[in-house]
């Protein structure tokens, strides 16, 4: 019943790519139960902007957005890169695996 509601307003499908999100510049301090410090993102709703082609233009035009979304954001560049820096309390090799294969330093 439900779908059939929305289906009537939708006005079509379409495939569309990430639009940017505006977040309000709003950051609250609170304390954790632990009387630990943490920062919460608080204010109004996001915003977008609506760009031609993106999942917040469909939306603002009623419109259901497809967006393929990768779950797997590791920036293996800068992973690599990563392979020289020395952590406190690090042995001398230096260790990470990528997904075709894995890295072993000397």
């Amino acid at each position: 019943m439900f779908v059939a509601a929305i289906a009537q307003k939708c006005q079509g499908f379409r495939r569309t790519r990430q639009g940017l999100r505006v977040y309000p510049s709003r950051l609250d301090e609170r304390i954790d139960p632990r009387d630990r410090p943490y920062y919460w993102i608080g204010g109004e709703a996001p915003t977008g902007v609506p760009e031609r082609g993106t999942d917040i233009e469909a939306l603002a035009k009623g419109v259901i957005s497809v967006t393929p979304l990768p779950l797997y954001l590791t920036a293996y560049h800068v992973l690599t890169n990563l392979s020289n820096w020395e952590f406190p309390g690090q042995s001398n090799k230096k260790f990470f695996s990528l997904p075709a294969f894995t890295v072993l330093h000397a």
